[in-house]
């Protein structure tokens, strides 16, 4: 697929933190998104541990421009979930790490919520609705995605500086059992000063 534009659509469907609900929503609205939207490759990109669709998560059938990307194929084994984001024109994704590695990579990308609480992943684009998903492939067809949330969210998520030095210092506050208050203040006033420098 490098070379030609495809929506990547990663999932963690395995984890006990969606219902049945959710996932259910999850395979009909991709479906019902890439059936409106013929000209537009979709690639699924499952979960390396939990591989939900691949391992008869879903029986629904989908459209013929939706690919499983199943991990064990020969085809798809050695690609990682950054080779599908330098390549992707765009990310829908479960919440997830992945939200951050697109916001990294700079892909437009959206969190597949419902009715999951999100708080963390502010102020990323939120598809909670069937009509989110088409109104997302829309902005990404006529090039009109807003990347103002997505930069706030990955300016919000990324803190400058030695990620090392700052988890010692954390390691080394706990073992002095100081309180996680204490830890918290240390950190903010690492962090104020590497902004001040």
């Amino acid at each position: 697929f490098a070379g030609r534009p495809f929506i990547a659509v990663f999932e963690n469907l395995h984890w006990h933190r969606y219902s049945d609900r959710y996932r259910a929503r999850f395979v009909a609205d991709l479906a019902a998104t890439a059936e409106a939207a013929p000209d537009i490759q979709f690639v699924v990109k499952p979960h390396m541990g939990g591989q939900w669709f691949v391992r008869g998560g879903s029986a629904a059938p989908l459209p013929s421009n939706v690919e499983i990307a199943h991990p064990a194929a020969p085809r798809w084994r050695r690609f990682t979930a950054d080779a599908f984001l330098v390549h992707a024109s765009a990310v829908i994704t479960t919440p997830s790490t992945i939200a951050l590695d697109a916001a990294r990579y700079g892909v437009p990308a959206a969190l597949v919520t419902y009715e999951i609480a999100t708080a963390n992943y502010h102020p990323m684009p939120r598809l909670k609705q069937s009509a989110d998903w088409l109104q997302f492939v829309d902005q990404i067809r006529r090039g009109a995605y807003d990347r103002t949330k997505l930069d706030a969210f990955f300016a919000d998520a990324v803190v400058p500086g030695d990620a090392v030095a700052r988890i010692i210092t954390v390691i080394r506050m706990a073992a002095a059992r100081r309180s996680p208050a204490e830890i918290v203040s240390a950190l903010q006033s690492a962090s104020h000063g590497l902004a001040a420098s």
